[in-house]
Protein backbone atom coordinates (compact mmCIF):
# COMPACT_ATOMS: atom_id res chain seq x y z
CA UNK A 1 0.00 0.00 0.00
CA UNK A 2 3.17 2.25 0.38
CA UNK A 3 3.14 2.97 -3.41
CA UNK A 4 -0.31 3.58 -3.42
CA UNK A 5 -0.03 5.84 -0.55
CA UNK A 6 2.79 8.11 -2.53
CA UNK A 7 0.48 8.60 -5.26
CA UNK A 8 -1.22 11.47 -2.66
CA UNK A 9 2.09 13.38 -2.40
CA UNK A 10 1.50 15.82 -5.59
CA UNK A 11 -0.57 18.94 -4.57
CA UNK A 12 -3.57 17.78 -6.64
CA UNK A 13 -4.17 14.77 -5.04
CA UNK A 14 -3.47 15.82 -1.41
CA UNK A 15 -6.00 15.71 1.50
CA UNK A 16 -7.11 19.10 1.13
CA UNK A 17 -7.34 18.74 -2.57
CA UNK A 18 -9.44 15.61 -1.71
CA UNK A 19 -11.81 17.27 0.42
CA UNK A 20 -12.98 20.26 -1.85
CA UNK A 21 -13.89 17.78 -4.59
CA UNK A 22 -15.49 15.50 -1.79
CA UNK A 23 -14.13 12.53 -2.59
CA UNK A 24 -12.81 9.50 -0.67
CA UNK A 25 -9.54 8.25 -1.28
CA UNK A 26 -10.11 5.06 -1.14
CA UNK A 27 -12.19 5.78 -4.56
CA UNK A 28 -9.09 7.19 -6.51
CA UNK A 29 -7.10 3.86 -5.18
CA UNK A 30 -9.75 1.77 -6.71
CA UNK A 31 -9.98 3.48 -9.81
CA UNK A 32 -6.13 3.42 -10.06
CA UNK A 33 -6.13 -0.31 -9.56
CA UNK A 34 -8.01 -0.99 -11.77
CA UNK A 35 -6.74 1.42 -14.40
CA UNK A 36 -3.48 -0.31 -13.91
CA UNK A 37 -4.66 -3.41 -14.43
CA UNK A 38 -6.24 -2.88 -17.98
CA UNK A 39 -2.25 -0.58 -19.22
CA UNK A 40 -1.03 -3.06 -21.56
CA UNK A 41 -4.05 -4.13 -23.29
CA UNK A 42 -5.41 -0.79 -24.12
CA UNK A 43 -1.75 0.16 -25.40
CA UNK A 44 -2.07 -3.03 -28.00
CA UNK A 45 -5.55 -1.55 -28.96
CA UNK A 46 -4.86 2.23 -29.45
CA UNK A 47 -1.81 0.35 -31.78
CA UNK A 48 -4.68 -1.75 -33.71
CA UNK A 49 -6.46 1.58 -34.09
CA UNK A 50 -3.90 3.72 -34.77
CA UNK A 51 -2.74 0.58 -37.71
CA UNK A 52 -6.13 0.93 -39.59
CA UNK A 53 -5.81 4.98 -39.87
CA UNK A 54 -2.24 4.62 -41.30
CA UNK A 55 -4.54 2.85 -44.36
CA UNK A 56 -6.25 6.37 -44.47
CA UNK A 57 -4.83 7.84 -48.07
CA UNK A 58 -5.31 11.38 -47.20
CA UNK A 59 -3.44 10.60 -43.64
CA UNK A 60 -0.02 11.69 -43.11
CA UNK A 61 0.74 10.42 -39.74
CA UNK A 62 -0.65 8.68 -36.22
CA UNK A 63 0.06 8.80 -32.81
CA UNK A 64 -1.37 7.19 -29.92
CA UNK A 65 -1.05 7.13 -25.89
CA UNK A 66 -2.79 6.09 -22.97
CA UNK A 67 -3.54 8.59 -20.07
CA UNK A 68 -0.71 8.59 -16.99
CA UNK A 69 -2.56 7.44 -14.33
CA UNK A 70 -1.71 10.51 -12.15
CA UNK A 71 -3.12 12.71 -14.38
CA UNK A 72 -6.34 10.42 -14.56
CA UNK A 73 -6.79 10.82 -11.21
CA UNK A 74 -6.03 14.94 -11.30
CA UNK A 75 -8.51 14.90 -13.77
CA UNK A 76 -11.07 13.46 -11.52
CA UNK A 77 -10.32 15.43 -8.54
CA UNK A 78 -10.56 18.32 -10.80
CA UNK A 79 -13.71 17.57 -12.58
CA UNK A 80 -15.05 17.43 -9.26
CA UNK A 81 -14.48 20.51 -8.05
CA UNK A 82 -15.94 21.99 -11.16
CA UNK A 83 -19.28 19.95 -10.94
CA UNK A 84 -19.68 21.29 -7.12
CA UNK A 85 -19.46 24.57 -9.12
CA UNK A 86 -21.56 24.09 -11.61
CA UNK A 87 -18.67 24.51 -14.32
CA UNK A 88 -18.71 20.36 -14.99
CA UNK A 89 -20.61 17.39 -16.12
CA UNK A 90 -22.67 16.39 -12.70
CA UNK A 91 -21.64 12.79 -13.55
CA UNK A 92 -18.34 13.44 -11.76
CA UNK A 93 -19.89 13.47 -8.53
CA UNK A 94 -20.73 10.00 -8.47
CA UNK A 95 -17.66 8.85 -10.14
CA UNK A 96 -16.58 5.09 -9.08
CA UNK A 97 -14.47 2.20 -9.92
CA UNK A 98 -17.62 0.94 -11.97
CA UNK A 99 -18.40 4.07 -13.78
CA UNK A 100 -14.81 5.52 -14.47
CA UNK A 101 -14.66 4.54 -17.88
CA UNK A 102 -18.00 5.73 -18.95
CA UNK A 103 -17.13 9.17 -17.64
CA UNK A 104 -13.71 10.00 -18.68
CA UNK A 105 -13.58 10.10 -22.80
CA UNK A 106 -9.72 10.28 -22.92
CA UNK A 107 -8.04 7.32 -21.62
CA UNK A 108 -6.61 6.55 -24.68
CA UNK A 109 -6.18 9.06 -27.42
CA UNK A 110 -5.23 8.91 -30.97
CA UNK A 111 -4.28 11.84 -33.22
CA UNK A 112 -4.12 11.48 -36.95
CA UNK A 113 -2.56 13.68 -38.97
CA UNK A 114 -3.20 15.26 -42.47
CA UNK A 115 -1.64 17.94 -44.76
CA UNK A 116 -4.38 20.47 -46.06
CA UNK A 117 -7.17 21.34 -44.93
CA UNK A 118 -9.07 20.42 -48.16
CA UNK A 119 -8.43 16.57 -46.83
CA UNK A 120 -10.88 17.05 -44.06
CA UNK A 121 -13.67 15.67 -45.42
CA UNK A 122 -12.28 12.56 -47.12
CA UNK A 123 -10.62 11.82 -43.19
CA UNK A 124 -13.47 12.41 -41.75
CA UNK A 125 -15.30 10.11 -43.64
CA UNK A 126 -12.40 7.79 -43.30
CA UNK A 127 -13.36 7.88 -39.89
CA UNK A 128 -17.00 7.36 -39.67
CA UNK A 129 -16.34 4.30 -42.23
CA UNK A 130 -13.86 2.36 -40.15
CA UNK A 131 -14.83 3.19 -36.43
CA UNK A 132 -17.57 3.25 -34.31
CA UNK A 133 -18.10 6.63 -33.23
CA UNK A 134 -20.62 7.18 -29.53
CA UNK A 135 -24.19 7.95 -31.01
CA UNK A 136 -24.04 9.59 -27.46
CA UNK A 137 -21.15 11.71 -28.09
CA UNK A 138 -21.19 15.07 -30.06
CA UNK A 139 -18.26 15.27 -32.95
CA UNK A 140 -16.54 18.75 -31.66
CA UNK A 141 -15.13 21.12 -34.21
CA UNK A 142 -12.60 23.18 -32.92
CA UNK A 143 -12.17 26.61 -34.74
CA UNK A 144 -10.93 30.36 -34.15
CA UNK A 145 -13.06 33.25 -34.81
CA UNK A 146 -11.74 33.87 -38.25
CA UNK A 147 -11.89 30.17 -39.61
CA UNK A 148 -13.75 29.31 -42.93
CA UNK A 149 -16.24 26.57 -41.72
CA UNK A 150 -17.75 26.19 -45.34
CA UNK A 151 -15.56 23.04 -45.53
CA UNK A 152 -17.02 21.34 -42.54
CA UNK A 153 -20.78 20.21 -42.63
CA UNK A 154 -23.58 22.73 -41.91
CA UNK A 155 -21.99 24.10 -38.90
CA UNK A 156 -25.75 25.53 -37.69
CA UNK A 157 -26.74 24.16 -34.12
CA UNK A 158 -29.59 22.51 -36.28
CA UNK A 159 -27.09 19.92 -37.65
CA UNK A 160 -27.22 16.87 -34.66
CA UNK A 161 -24.17 15.01 -34.45
CA UNK A 162 -21.76 17.88 -34.54
CA UNK A 163 -20.22 20.86 -31.84
CA UNK A 164 -19.10 23.71 -32.75
CA UNK A 165 -16.59 25.06 -30.41
CA UNK A 166 -14.98 28.71 -30.62
CA UNK A 167 -11.29 28.67 -29.23
CA UNK A 168 -11.20 32.36 -27.83
CA UNK A 169 -7.37 31.88 -25.90
CA UNK A 170 -4.50 32.71 -27.77
CA UNK A 171 -3.88 29.44 -28.30
CA UNK A 172 -6.68 29.22 -31.31
CA UNK A 173 -7.20 25.41 -31.07
CA UNK A 174 -8.04 23.51 -34.13
CA UNK A 175 -8.83 20.40 -34.41
CA UNK A 176 -11.83 17.51 -34.43
CA UNK A 177 -12.47 15.20 -31.65
CA UNK A 178 -14.43 11.90 -32.08
CA UNK A 179 -15.23 9.89 -29.13
CA UNK A 180 -14.72 6.45 -30.47
CA UNK A 181 -15.48 2.74 -28.92
CA UNK A 182 -12.70 0.81 -27.94
CA UNK A 183 -12.82 -2.90 -28.62
CA UNK A 184 -15.06 -5.72 -26.64
CA UNK A 185 -15.02 -6.72 -24.25
CA UNK A 186 -13.38 -4.09 -22.99
CA UNK A 187 -15.45 -1.06 -22.40
CA UNK A 188 -12.86 1.93 -22.65
CA UNK A 189 -13.62 4.89 -25.09
CA UNK A 190 -11.08 6.43 -27.15
CA UNK A 191 -10.55 10.19 -28.17
CA UNK A 192 -10.04 10.35 -31.76
CA UNK A 193 -8.62 14.03 -32.60
CA UNK A 194 -7.81 14.80 -36.76
CA UNK A 195 -5.60 18.48 -37.54
CA UNK A 196 -3.64 19.53 -40.23
CA UNK A 197 0.10 19.25 -39.84
CA UNK A 198 0.60 22.87 -39.05
CA UNK A 199 -2.41 22.98 -36.51
CA UNK A 200 -0.12 20.09 -34.75
CA UNK A 201 3.16 22.11 -35.24
CA UNK A 202 1.46 24.51 -33.36
CA UNK A 203 -0.29 22.74 -30.91
CA UNK A 204 3.22 20.89 -30.16
CA UNK A 205 5.35 24.33 -30.01
CA UNK A 206 2.81 25.93 -27.62
CA UNK A 207 2.34 23.65 -25.19
CA UNK A 208 5.99 22.43 -24.67
CA UNK A 209 7.16 26.56 -24.35
CA UNK A 210 4.17 27.74 -22.70
CA UNK A 211 2.23 24.64 -20.49
CA UNK A 212 2.48 24.04 -17.37
CA UNK A 213 4.20 26.93 -15.94
CA UNK A 214 4.13 30.17 -18.51
CA UNK A 215 0.12 29.95 -19.26
CA UNK A 216 -0.19 33.62 -17.69
CA UNK A 217 2.90 35.26 -18.63
CA UNK A 218 1.57 38.20 -20.79
CA UNK A 219 5.01 38.68 -22.79
CA UNK A 220 5.27 35.34 -24.02
CA UNK A 221 1.48 35.34 -24.97
CA UNK A 222 1.96 38.03 -26.68
CA UNK A 223 4.87 36.56 -28.76
CA UNK A 224 3.10 33.27 -29.19
CA UNK A 225 0.33 34.81 -30.68
CA UNK A 226 2.73 36.26 -33.59
CA UNK A 227 3.94 32.99 -34.32
CA UNK A 228 0.25 31.64 -34.73
CA UNK A 229 -0.63 34.80 -37.06
CA UNK A 230 2.34 32.78 -39.20
CA UNK A 231 1.84 30.13 -38.76
CA UNK A 232 -2.01 30.44 -39.95
CA UNK A 233 -0.87 32.25 -43.16
CA UNK A 234 1.42 29.61 -43.82
CA UNK A 235 -1.87 27.51 -43.37
CA UNK A 236 -3.47 29.59 -45.91
CA UNK A 237 -0.70 29.67 -48.48
CA UNK A 238 -0.66 25.64 -48.28
CA UNK A 239 -4.82 25.57 -49.09
CA UNK A 240 -3.97 27.75 -51.94
CA UNK A 241 -1.27 25.94 -53.63
CA UNK A 242 -2.83 22.53 -52.92
CA UNK A 243 -5.95 24.31 -54.67
CA UNK A 244 -3.77 25.29 -57.86
CA UNK A 245 -2.25 21.75 -58.06
CA UNK A 246 -5.55 20.18 -57.96
CA UNK A 247 -6.34 22.15 -61.18
CA UNK A 248 -2.71 21.41 -62.56
CA UNK A 249 -3.67 17.49 -61.44
CA UNK A 250 -7.36 17.51 -63.11
CA UNK A 251 -5.99 18.80 -66.57
CA UNK A 252 -3.61 15.81 -66.58
CA UNK A 253 -6.03 13.25 -65.91
CA UNK A 254 -8.29 15.22 -68.79
CA UNK A 255 -5.28 14.69 -71.31
CA UNK A 256 -4.71 10.93 -70.34
CA UNK A 257 -8.88 10.28 -70.09
CA UNK A 258 -8.95 11.55 -73.66
CA UNK A 259 -5.92 9.70 -75.08
CA UNK A 260 -7.21 6.43 -73.74
CA UNK A 261 -10.56 7.21 -75.21
CA UNK A 262 -8.57 7.78 -78.87
CA UNK A 263 -7.29 4.18 -78.64
CA UNK A 264 -4.00 5.03 -77.14
CA UNK A 265 -2.59 1.23 -76.47
CA UNK A 266 0.19 1.07 -73.98
CA UNK A 267 2.26 -2.28 -73.44
CA UNK A 268 1.09 -4.24 -70.18
CA UNK A 269 2.98 -3.60 -67.10
CA UNK A 270 3.87 -7.32 -66.70
CA UNK A 271 4.99 -7.45 -70.14
CA UNK A 272 7.27 -4.62 -69.68
CA UNK A 273 8.74 -5.98 -66.72
CA UNK A 274 9.26 -9.21 -68.28
CA UNK A 275 11.23 -7.29 -70.88
CA UNK A 276 13.41 -5.43 -68.59
CA UNK A 277 14.29 -8.79 -66.65
CA UNK A 278 15.58 -9.43 -70.25
CA UNK A 279 17.04 -6.74 -71.04
CA UNK A 280 20.25 -8.31 -73.02
CA UNK A 281 17.35 -8.69 -75.64
CA UNK A 282 16.26 -5.37 -75.95
CA UNK A 283 17.53 -2.66 -78.32
CA UNK A 284 17.88 0.97 -77.21
CA UNK A 285 14.80 2.43 -78.95
CA UNK A 286 12.85 -0.92 -77.38
CA UNK A 287 13.96 -0.01 -74.26
CA UNK A 288 12.87 4.10 -74.10
CA UNK A 289 9.66 2.66 -75.39
CA UNK A 290 9.18 0.00 -72.41
CA UNK A 291 10.60 3.00 -69.99
CA UNK A 292 7.75 5.75 -71.82
CA UNK A 293 4.92 2.63 -71.39
CA UNK A 294 5.46 2.29 -67.87
CA UNK A 295 5.42 5.03 -66.94
CA UNK A 296 2.45 6.07 -68.73
CA UNK A 297 0.94 3.20 -67.23
CA UNK A 298 1.72 4.35 -63.82
CA UNK A 299 0.04 7.37 -64.22
CA UNK A 300 -2.70 5.98 -65.93
CA UNK A 301 -3.27 3.79 -62.80
CA UNK A 302 -2.63 6.93 -60.85
CA UNK A 303 -5.43 8.31 -62.63
CA UNK A 304 -7.79 5.14 -62.27
CA UNK A 305 -7.27 5.27 -58.42
CA UNK A 306 -8.10 9.01 -58.23
CA UNK A 307 -11.08 8.48 -60.22
CA UNK A 308 -12.10 5.97 -57.85
CA UNK A 309 -12.13 7.87 -54.81
CA UNK A 310 -14.11 10.53 -56.36
CA UNK A 311 -16.54 8.29 -56.39
CA UNK A 312 -16.05 5.93 -53.08
CA UNK A 313 -13.67 8.03 -50.58
CA UNK A 314 -13.32 4.72 -48.82
CA UNK A 315 -11.99 1.97 -50.49
CA UNK A 316 -11.09 1.05 -54.32
CA UNK A 317 -10.44 -2.30 -55.55
CA UNK A 318 -9.01 -1.88 -59.11
CA UNK A 319 -7.25 0.71 -61.32
CA UNK A 320 -9.43 0.54 -64.34
CA UNK A 321 -10.87 4.14 -66.32
CA UNK A 322 -14.30 4.17 -65.88
CA UNK A 323 -15.87 5.01 -69.67
CA UNK A 324 -18.24 7.74 -69.41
Amino acid sequence: MKHEDELFELEDLQVESLKAAQIDKEVLVHIYRDYMSNQVMLMEQARYLGNILQNGNSINSVKQRIKDPLHLLTKIVRKRKEALKGKADVKYLNVNVDNYKDIINDLVGIRAIYLFKDNWEWVNDFVLGNFVVCEDECITIYHANDDDLSLYPEHETTHKGYKYVLDTKPSRYRSTHYIIKGIPPYDFKFELQTRTILDEAWGEIDHHIRYPDFQNNLELERKMSILNGALSGCEELTSTYFTHFNEIRAKNEEDLLEADEQGLTLMPRQQALDLISDSAKVTDSTWDQIILDLALTRERERVATSQEILKNKMYFEKFNIQKK
